[in-house]
């Protein structure tokens, strides 16, 4: 069985969390993009598609980064821009602030997915296309 190779994610993602970023700084201006550690999974099968964690305890005394997004690379070669900003979009909302602590936590999901995504881009994300198009 093949194991899992983890590699620093290319510029098209540091790219693209940017644009995210940008295109709803009301809903993402709590994240330092200083703190993202960006990675790829190279594995044929993953049982997710992207997967954000808090870079707390062990993982401090190794980088100055708050949180690691890991994107399954063979998923992410497959999206087009859409999909990719929609899967962006999905770990953002995974990383909330707490003010009086001065620390990042972690959002579980509020149904499937985030009602707030589920809302604005529909059930089936048949609204994907306008990820982007603030940004535009």
């Amino acid at each position: 069985m093949a194991r899992a190779k983890y590699e620093p994610a290319s510029a098209d993602v540091h790219t693209l969390i940017e644009k995210v970023i940008n295109a709803y700084p009301h809903r993402f201006m709590h994240i330092n993009r200083a703190d993202l550690h960006l990675t790829f999974k190279d594995h044929p099968t993953s049982a997710w598609r992207g997967r954000t964690r808090l870079l707390n305890e062990f993982y401090s005394s190794l980088t100055s980064k708050k949180i690691a997004i890991e994107f399954h690379k063979q998923y992410w070669e497959e999206c087009n821009e859409d999909q990719k900003a929609m899967l962006i979009m999905h770990e953002l909302f995974h990383i909330l602030f707490d003010e009086k602590n001065r620390e990042y936590k972690l959002r579980q999901h509020d149904v499937k997915d985030f009602y707030e995504l589920l809302k604005e881009f529909g059930l089936n994300y048949e609204s994907a296309n306008n990820v982007l198009k603030q940004t535009a």
